[in-house]
């Protein structure tokens, strides 16, 4: 079987491709009406496992939440 780069680094290839082509449709500001507010694969994966992200860009709404900020 004829491989394109070699038989290990192709698969290695083509995840970084996609990744790469995900990071970009992610923070390209044409997509954004594509995926609103709180939809990014952060988000999503937050909500998934069911863990706060640390990325997200909430304000803190009581002074509870914000002494724990500091």
């Amino acid at each position: 079987m004829k491989y394109l780069i070699g038989r290990v680094a192709d698969p290695i290839f083509g995840i970084a491709t996609g990744i790469g082509a995900y990071y970009i449709y992610e923070t390209d500001p044409r997509n954004a009406a594509d995926h609103g507010p709180g939809n990014t694969l952060l988000d999503l994966i937050s909500r998934r496992w069911g863990v706060a992200n640390p990325l997200a860009r909430t304000p803190a709404t009581s002074e509870t939440d914000e002494k724990k900020l500091i």
